[in-house]
């Protein structure tokens, strides 16, 4: 049980910790009886989601939230409406379109936008047994633009972002709130 004043803060992941991994991004929704848990949590404490997904994305699927740390910490955004998020330095726009030329329509694309500009992307095979052709190419050449690349061998989706990804750097930024 959360009782007020003893935790400040309760921070959470989403893909494969409130969400199952293995759901492709459309179905992808808290359970009932999850979102009630955390409804009920969010009334006693803060409750912040940090994750890769956008805040479109994750602000619709947590509107009880406090705040949200998106895109692995390039976008943060508080309850208030107040945003934190870097400014791309590299052109993520192209980067999808070279993304696309060479993985094609066998893939699922997840943009990654704050409130003005994309600020990375997703590639996503979730329900296929094996990864894309292609994708180690698409890793690599993106990688050399200067893209930030996350990805587990084991996980079936890539992030590709425009500055280092640091979750850690959005938990600092909404503790500071």
């Amino acid at each position: 049980e959360v009782s007020a004043g003893r935790i400040s803060c309760l921070f959470t992941d989403y893909d494969g910790s409130l969400s199952p991994l293995d759901v492709i991004i459309r179905d992808s929704r808290l359970t009932s009886s999850l979102e009630e848990i955390l409804r009920a949590i969010a009334g006693k404490t803060k409750l912040a989601v940090v994750t890769s997904k956008s805040f479109e994305f994750i602000s619709k699927r947590t509107p009880f939230a406090h705040a949200w740390g998106c895109i692995c910490g390039l976008d943060v955004r508080f309850e208030d409406g107040e945003e934190i998020s870097v400014s791309p330095l590299l052109d993520v726009e192209r980067a999808l379109k070279e993304a696309k030329a060479i993985l094609g329509d066998d893939v699922i694309y997840e943009e990654k936008r704050n409130s003005t500009s994309m600020l990375g992307f997703s590639v996503d095979w979730r329900g296929r047994h094996h990864p894309p052709p292609a994708i180690a190419s698409a890793i690599a050449k993106l990688k050399r633009e200067g893209f930030y690349i996350s990805h587990d061998r084991d996980s079936p989706f890539v992030d590709f972002f425009c500055s280092p990804p640091e979750k850690g750097q959005a938990v600092s930024q909404i503790e500071k709130v």
